[in-house]
């Protein structure tokens, strides 16, 4: 049986670590967790595809609000980073079924708890999901922020030559836009999340997540997370020498299912993550935010 913990949920193992790829580590939006662990399940053959989202692409672009299906290491790479904006990997669900392939899906918690539910009606998700991997959630501000981070600099989305919201370093420019004519613009995270969007705010949620019941990703094969002491990075322009390490980035991965736990060990063995033991106190100490939320 697997341990449960009243603020975390059912948990087999804790650890900390970053992708083995130190490329891919500084790239990614956090240390390349999620991509280690998807790249690993992709070239060992355990499934044919990934899904999931398309996180450097401006929200309001259409054709990228949906499903990214990755069948290479390279394209999965082509899908690093966070993406704090709407986004439906569910969608094409139908469709993807219908492939019978076995494949893994990384997703926000609630896509996770949803492709569960379809479970219950449709067997092809057992059969061919092999794997659902999600992160600690905490919301995402609703997308006028964004516009209003491309009013103040004066551009425009036909303007963005690159967009992501983290990534080159942990946590990286969040936003970080890079123009046609070559102007880079970024907001730092602090300054952003913390600071209720900066020049970019005030920074306002859609209902449902203020109303989430499962922001830790409880029905997950594993959640990877951030890890900064008391849940929050140094400013850029503050950094000290006794942090400074972070940039590189570091996650915690748990696994919560046996299965989960085989994917863990196989990646770890291929290098693909690499890991050092951690404890549900550093999830506390590190999530400070997810415990209020647990704690009503």
């Amino acid at each position: 049986q697997v341990p449960f913990h009243p603020i975390v949920g059912p948990v087999i193992r804790f650890v900390k670590g970053f992708n083995g790829d130190p490329a891919v580590r500084h790239k990614a939006a956090a240390a390349g967790g999620l991509t280690g662990l998807a790249t690993h399940l992709l070239t060992s053959g355990v499934v044919d595809f990934v899904v999931h989202a398309h996180p450097q692409r401006y929200y309001s672009i259409e054709e990228y609000q949906g499903a990214k299906i990755s069948s290479t290491a390279e394209e999965i790479m082509e899908g690093r980073g966070s993406r704090y904006q709407p986004t439906a990997v569910l969608g094409n669900i139908n469709e993807i079924l219908a492939r019978q392939q076995p494949f893994a899906f990384v997703g926000k918690p609630c896509d996770i708890n949803a492709l569960r539910n379809l479970s219950t009606l449709d067997d092809r998700v057992d059969v061919f999901c092999k794997a659902m991997l999600t992160i600690s959630c905490g919301s995402y501000a609703d997308p006028d922020c964004l516009d209003r981070f491309l009013q103040y600099h004066s551009i425009t989305v036909d303007d963005i030559a690159e967009f992501r919201w983290r990534g080159h370093g942990c946590p990286g420019g969040c936003p970080y836009v890079k123009t046609k004519d070559g102007r880079e613009l970024r907001a730092d995270y602090v300054d952003f999340w913390y600071g209720n969007g900066s020049y970019a705010g005030p920074l306002t949620y859609q209902w449902r997540c203020k109303m989430c019941p499962d922001y830790f990703g409880f029905q997950a094969d594993l959640v990877v997370m951030d890890c900064w002491p008391a849940g929050t990075p140094e400013h850029s322009s503050a950094i000290t020498d006794g942090r400074r390490h972070e940039q590189e980035g570091y996650v915690i991965v748990m696994s919560r299912t046996q299965r989960g736990e085989q994917i863990l060990k196989d990646a770890e063995a291929s290098h693909f993550l690499r890991t050092q033991p951690a404890a549900v106190e550093d999830v506390l100490d590190t999530q400070p935010h997810q415990v209020r939320r647990a704690a009503g």
